[in-house]
């Protein structure tokens, strides 16, 4: 590979089991989870919260902001001192255009159908209230349409699991268009597990050229489970995700 790989994802959306996939089946990527985390970064911390987001009060408010050049200048004081190949990042979303110019992309999205409610409900609760309130701070750097929505949203006080809803919808919107942008291919999860082999073979087969496209398949064959629903209606949140035109099950 001429640049290190990246899966871009949002939380609970299985990001970790594909990285595993990948790093399982490809014998020379050197792997570190979610390096930009300071959270899971404790090394780097201090140096990344200065630009990168987590649940930390010191830098939440970074998840929804981007400064390119404060992000490149982080990149070289700490990945570029390291000698990994491989990561993955679930704050992403506002960064991909940073991202893209430093790593070779893979983007990962799931149904909120097939995420919310979670099972570990009070970590994956307090990661969208993180990014949610991250969204309010940054209110500016939102597309138009999402800043009203989310500004409406927030008068009409929901509760906290509502606003998870809206937050992972905002948030993996936005990814998946800045990647969109990027022309960084996105996979989704419901393919990945259900596809057979010889379709899913079809559907990676522009990563070819720099991923062992069939060990990967094999590993994603072997490890998958069958995609779970959870019972989001208990969410109440139809209305929320009309805003969107998401289709409705």
């Amino acid at each position: 590979m001429d640049k290190p790989l990246l899966i871009l994802s949002i939380p609970n959306c299985g990001s970790d089991w594909l990285a595993r996939t990948l790093f399982e089946s490809q014998s020379e990527l050197r792997y570190y989870r979610e390096f930009f985390n300071p959270i899971t970064n404790i090394k780097y911390a201090d140096v990344l919260k200065n630009e990168f987001g987590c649940e930390y009060i010191e830098c939440y408010k970074n998840i929804a902001k981007f400064d390119e050049t404060k992000c490149q200048k982080i990149y070289e004081q700490t990945w570029e001192l390291e000698s990994y190949n491989f990561t993955k990042e679930n704050y992403s979303a506002f960064k991909v255009d940073f991202f893209a110019k430093n790593f070779r992309c893979i983007a990962l999205r799931r149904s909120v159908y097939k995420s919310l409610p979670a099972s570990r409900e009070s970590q994956v609760n307090s990661w969208y209230n993180t990014i949610y309130h991250s969204m309010l701070s940054n209110i500016d750097y939102l597309p138009f349409e999402y800043a009203q929505i989310l500004k409406k949203h927030n008068q009409d006080n929901r509760g906290i699991v509502i606003n998870n809803v809206m937050a992972f919808v905002i948030y993996q919107k936005i990814l998946s268009k800045n990647c969109e942008n990027n022309n960084i291919k996105i996979l989704d999860y419901d393919v990945l597990t259900s596809f057979n082999e010889k379709n899913l073979g079809v559907y990676l087969d522009s990563f070819s050229n720099w991923i062992k496209v069939d060990r990967w398949i094999a590993k994603i064959v072997e490890t998958r489970k069958p995609p779970v629903k959870p019972n989001y209606k208990n969410l109440n949140c139809d209305d929320v995700l009309k805003l969107f035109n998401y289709k409705m099950l």
